[in-house]
């Protein structure tokens, strides 16, 4: 089609959500150069190094998460400081009334330490490797 003086393939033009954007790199003022400028397009496998001509904005990152529980009280821990540490840097969460905590848009095949100290409570530290998504389950204090 578009060695026929179309402007896109058939297939952005039926796209009926608008999910599929066709365009040139080489004009700044296309729409898929100015998606590409704002650096929030990857492609789906970087780690292969294939240069694919088709990138993706959106792609679903790791998580990890987990349930906070009083061994002893047989309840839930809710408002409970959470940490996921990695070399540097660390995020901090609380869990929620069902004792829940999640960190999201993890990136992939990163090692991280969970860290719930509470007072009166041994401290639990946990490893986890973000190859696939990480729910730990019950974590009891």
């Amino acid at each position: 089609m578009l060695d026929r003086g179309e402007k896109e393939p058939r297939c952005v033009e039926s796209c009926p959500t608008g999910a599929l954007i066709f365009g040139d790199m080489d004009d700044p003022n296309s729409t898929i150069s100015k998606l590409f400028a704002k650096g929030n397009t990857e492609v789906l496998h970087a780690e292969f190094g294939l240069e694919e001509k088709v990138s993706y904005v959106g792609l679903p990152k790791k998580f990890v998460a987990g349930t906070i529980v009083y061994k002893d009280k047989q309840e839930c821990a809710t408002g409970i400081e959470v940490f996921l540490i990695h070399e540097n840097e660390t995020k901090k969460t609380l869990t929620d009334g069902f004792g829940d905590f999640e960190f999201e848009g993890l990136p992939t095949n990163k090692e991280y330490t969970v860290k719930v100290a509470v007072d009166d409570y041994a401290p639990q530290e946990l490893k986890v490797i973000t190859k696939v998504d990480v729910y730990l389950g019950e974590i009891e204090l």
